[in-house]
Formats: structure tokens, C-alpha cells, sequence
């Protein structure tokens, strides 16, 4: 393209006159510019086309109006934990108290309470990638402390008719926990990480609880009727949160 051409080009739909007419008229691609300018304008216009800009605006105002109210992200965790202690306190409180309860396994239970309040805001945080990985092994290590510094028992005749009170009140303490975890995972995009740690934090509710009230510490129910349905809580929680949409994906 020659200097002229580019002086063509920068003057198109305006009338040329001397020298740039003269090479517009000699130059086969200025002439195809020309043509095809005129043939775009020459087109019909469109109504939808005209009518679009001046709907716009209101439409996106409308969407604005009526759009929920953005929130702070730490307004989430922050209820998610007041949810998880008070059902903690109420499952502490309503069932009877048992004296031959070890103190190391009540420090255990709030140890792991503690751990889990620090996971809610860590899976629900903008960022703190580092602070989510770290702590799963802090919940690995408070859920093997729960396990030594239950009593030893001796195993009774009575494995499922003694367990089962236990299965209950843990899945009664963690299941609200868990449901609100799974739906406030669903206001941003799904995170396997954050999808993951988020319900072993709620699940553990119930365990918190039974630390202060089971005094079986025989291995057989620990696995079954303490650590089994947090693991099935859990599992269940990230199915849910991977089938379900999103329904926001603010970071």
C-alpha cells in the first residue's frame, strides 16, 4: 500500500479532488475499497439494529434493580460458624452429661471445633490457598488425638445397640452444618479443594460432641459410628456441591 492509498483510505465517504483522484481513479485496489464502502452503506438498515442501543440501557439497569444485594465474603463463614457452635453448645448441653469423660478427649473435641472455625473462613475466602492445604493435615492430626485419648474399653455385647445413639446424634448434630456449607458453596464456582474441606469442617459437629458425652473408646465403634459417618457426610456434601449449578462465580 502506497502513501496515496493510505490517503484514500483516511478520507473514505469524502469527495477527492487533484492528485488523490487521480490515483483513486488509476489504482485497482483503492477502486475495490471504494466499491465495497459504497456497497456497505448502500445496505438497508436494519429496525432491531436501531432499536437495540436505546433498550439496552434500560435492560441493564432492570437487571441492576433487580439483582441481589453483594454481600461481604466473610458474612458467610461468619454464620456458617455461629450455625456450627450453637449446634455444638445444644448437643453439649441437651445430652447427659458423662463424668468418666478424660479431659485429653474434651481438649481433643475443641481443638478440632477450633480447627474447623478456621477451615469455614479458609474454604470460603477469596484466596488463602496455602492456609486450605495446610489444614487438612492439622485435621488428620486432631481426629488421631480423638481416637488416643478416648478410654479404653473393652468390647461389649451390645456393638449395635450402644453404637447406634451415637451415629444418631452425630448425624443430627452435622447435618444442618453440612446443608448450609453445600449451598453457600454454590454462590461461587465449583473448587474441589474448597468443596472439600469445607464439609469435613461441618461434619465434624457431632464428633466435637460425642468427645464430651461417648465414653466407649473400644476402636470397632470409633471407626463405625464416630469417623465412618463423618467420612459419608462428607462424601455426600461434595457429590451434592459437584451435581449442583452455580449459581454465582464471583472469586
Amino acid at each position: 500500500m502506497t502513501p496515496q492509498c493510505q490517503m484514500v483510505l483516511d478520507q473514505l465517504g469524502m469527495p477527492l479532488s487533484g492528485e488523490l483522484l487521480a490515483h483513486a481513479q488509476g489504482c485497482s485496489e483503492c477502486q475495490q475499497v471504494q466499491r465495497s464502502y459504497k456497497l456497505l452503506w448502500s445496505q438497508p438498515h436494519s429496525p432491531a439494529a436501531e432499536v437495540a442501543p436505546s433498550a439496552l440501557p434500560e435492560r441493564i439497569v432492570s437487571e441492576l434493580r433487580n439483582g441481589p444485594r453483594p454481600h461481604r465474603w466473610w458474612w458467610a463463614p461468619v454464620a456458617l460458624g455461629a450455625i456450627y457452635s450453637l449446634l455444638v453448645l445444644l448437643g453439649i448441653v441437651s445430652v447427659s452429661a458423662n463424668e468418666s469423660i478424660p479431659v485429653s478427649l474434651r481438649i481433643a473435641g475443641l481443638g478440632l471445633a477450633g480447627a474447623s472455625l478456621i477451615g469455614f473462613v479458609a474454604a470460603l475466602a477469596p484466596r488463602s490457598r496455602r492456609v486450605r492445604i495446610a489444614l487438612f493435615p492439622v485435621l488428620g492430626a486432631l481426629l488421631l488425638s480423638v481416637l488416643v485419648a478416648a478410654p479404653a474399653t473393652k468390647y461389649g455385647g451390645h456393638f449395635w445397640a450402644e453404637g447406634i445413639s451415637c451415629l444418631v446424634v452425630e448425624v443430627l448434630t452435622s447435618l444442618i452444618p453440612v446443608a448450609l456449607g453445600v449451598w453457600l458453596l454454590t454462590r461461587t464456582a465449583f473448587h474441589p479443594i474448597r468443596t472439600l474441606l469445607l464439609p469435613f469442617c461441618a461434619a465434624t459437629a457431632g464428633l466435637v460432641v460425642l468427645c464430651f458425652h461417648c465414653s466407649d473408646g473400644h476402636p470397632a465403634h470409633l471407626l463405625v459410628f464416630h469417623l465412618l459417618p463423618w467420612l459419608l457426610l462428607s462424601a455426600a456434601a461434595w457429590l451434592a456441591r459437584a451435581r449442583a449449578p452455580s449459581y454465582s462465580y464471583a472469586p
